[in-house]
């Protein structure tokens, strides 16, 4: 991994030095009120990579594509480059080692984005990664909308208003989630495999969408809205719905499959993935331990 020190400084332009570890510097000008985003694609271009591939680190925490880049000059912050689609790929099964899916999402991301067909492996990552981070934004989002009920009918606003904060930020994910896979499969994915696997990649689109929508207990055009409004708006949701129960998420049959090869029934398998969250390592240390 190449490593970075970025400085700056902000008036109307925010103006910022990559500088490498061998002594040279990139310089990259964006507007001030732009996102992280607009960093990492200047960064790209000037650097030769594709924009995936750029992560901007602080305190070992990754920064999101839609926080706000002028936020950074008041830290200390890294970019990092991964280099090759090997990396990527490898990155991309530590984080899973590490159930990182946050950031098994990104490496899978960079990795789609070289262009290419999948192999098997990369293939069973890529859709790891989406399903088991959206199941977690998801469950963020169904324990922040019941806090903020309870809180509310506590007459507490104030802790209320804390809660509605911190959905409208899972929302904001849920939604980058779902145009992440979205653009990457349509420009992509799509144009890189046979014709007649167009059909099974659309279908795993669908069934993440559905699954999220069905976990927040939201009608299709409540989905739809959520995902259409902009980031500016994603307080829509509040005025929706009541805090739903939990839902059960199917197991994803290609990962019971995993389990029934070495030895066990489908529905122990699907018991210890339910138990486990969806972790296939997990799941199969449960059922070894009993």
């Amino acid at each position: 991994v190449i490593i970075h020190k970025m400085e700056g400084s902000s008036v109307d332009t925010l103006q910022l030095t990559f500088m490498s570890v061998a002594g040279s510097e990139v310089k990259v000008a964006v507007p001030s009120t732009s996102t992280v985003l607009s960093i990492k694609q200047a960064a790209a271009a000037q650097l030769g990579h594709s924009w995936p591939m750029i992560r901007i680190v602080v305190d070992g925490r990754e920064i999101k594509n839609n926080e706000m880049s002028s936020d950074l000059l008041r830290v200390t912050a890294q970019l990092l480059v991964v280099p090759n689609r090997e990396e990527a790929v490898q990155h991309a099964k530590f984080a899973q080692m590490t159930d990182r899916y946050d950031l098994m999402v990104q490496f899978c991301t960079c990795f789609a984005q070289m262009g290419g067909a999948f192999s098997e492996e990369e293939a069973q990552l890529f859709r790891t990664s989406f399903r088991v981070h959206a199941q977690e934004l998801v469950a963020q989002w169904q324990t922040f909308r019941r806090a903020e009920d309870a809180e509310r009918q506590n007459g507490n606003d104030l802790h209320a208003g804390f809660a509605t904060e911190t959905r409208q930020n899972c929302e904001a994910e849920i939604k980058d989630l779902s145009s992440k896979f979205s653009e990457v499969l349509t420009n992509h994915i799509i144009p890189a495999v046979p014709a007649e696997s167009v059909d099974v990649w659309q279908q795993q689109e669908s069934e993440l969408k559905t699954t999220m929508m069905t976990r927040m207990g939201l009608t299709s055009r409540e989905f739809m809205d959520m995902l259409q409004a902009p980031a500016s708006t994603a307080a829509v949701m509040s005025a929706i719905a009541p805090a739903p129960t939990d839902v059960a998420l199917q197991p994803d049959p290609e990962t019971v499959q995993q389990i029934t090869a070495m030895g066990f029934t489908a529905d122990q398998a699907k018991n210890a993935l339910e138990t486990a969250d969806g972790n296939v390592e997990t799941a199969v240390a449960l059922l070894v331990d009993q």
